[in-house]
């Protein structure tokens, strides 16, 4: 059943929250997934709703004309964390198809900057930032390296990867963060970029071990701040939800960092 007003990519954190689930609960998770595949546009993409005009949305359209990457991204990841991979399970080819659309949009976006599509003002954007397309990509790529059940299919993937790695590594702010301008909770896409370069990195992607000092240096700044009770980070929306997708607890070097400096 169809709830208007819920944005797709929310179906990738009800999917993830559910690992052990009871029985009950899978077949909600079940019938989510279902509906979700029965969803999938015929260019293997997911698009949005929106949500009806209000009193903090005025002259908001629906927004549920065309398919994005983010959205894509959010959809596949769900299905995949339900247990369909692109070599297993009822909807695997619901799976390939909505890798080949991102995969198409990280082809064809140039080498320099952050972003992997030209479409904008999307509400997942306005919503964890304008990159989130490239941060939710990342994790999807780096989660399905190597499993696409394809020589061809796989090379596309990792170069995929690759290419977004560099991005993201290119695009990070002095203070550790991608929290570019816009979006409700950027720090949210923060946590997700940093997230995606670590996973990057167990697949044997090389990652920029600076880039992965500096975003837990700033993770670990702003939970201090959390702590003591002054502001998270700049327009985190959602104060301490989330505080970067980071390992370890130790604090990089950063004073001899001299892309610090300034």
């Amino acid at each position: 059943m169809r709830v208007p007003g819920i944005p797709m990519f929310a179906a990738l954190f009800l999917a993830a929250s559910i690992s052990a689930a009871t029985d009950p609960a899978q077949v909600s998770v079940g019938s989510g997934i279902k509906w979700l595949a029965s969803t999938q546009g015929p260019d293997g993409g997911w698009g949005q709703d929106g949500g009806a005009t209000s009193h903090a949305r005025q002259g908001e359209r629906q927004e549920s004309n065309s398919n994005d990457v983010a959205n894509t991204a959010s959809a596949v990841l769900a299905l995949v964390h339900a247990g369909h991979t692109p070599v297993k399970g009822e909807y695997r080819l619901a799976v390939r198809r909505g890798v080949a659309f991102v995969l198409a949009s990280v082809e064809k976006s140039p080498a320099e900057g952050l972003a992997i599509t030209s479409l904008e003002g999307t509400q997942i954007q306005r919503k964890l930032g304008p990159y989130i397309d490239t941060f939710l990509t990342s994790m999807l790529l780096s989660e399905l390296d190597g499993q696409m059940g394809d020589p061809v299919f796989n090379r596309r993937v990792r170069a995929g990867l690759e290419k977004c790695v560099r991005k993201i590594e290119g695009a990070q702010l002095k203070d550790g963060s991608w929290n570019h301008a816009g979006g409700w909770a950027p720090i949210l896409g923060t946590s997700m970029a940093s997230r995606s370069l670590y996973q990057a990195k167990d697949k044997g992607v090389t990652v920029n071990t600076v880039a992965m000092d500096r975003v837990e240096f700033y993770t670990a700044s702003n939970a201090k701040k959390l702590v003591d009770g002054t502001r998270f980070g700049t327009g985190s929306g959602v104060a301490g939800g989330v505080v970067g997708g980071v390992h370890g607890s130790s604090l990089p070097p950063v004073v001899q960092d001299p892309l610090w400096a300034g």
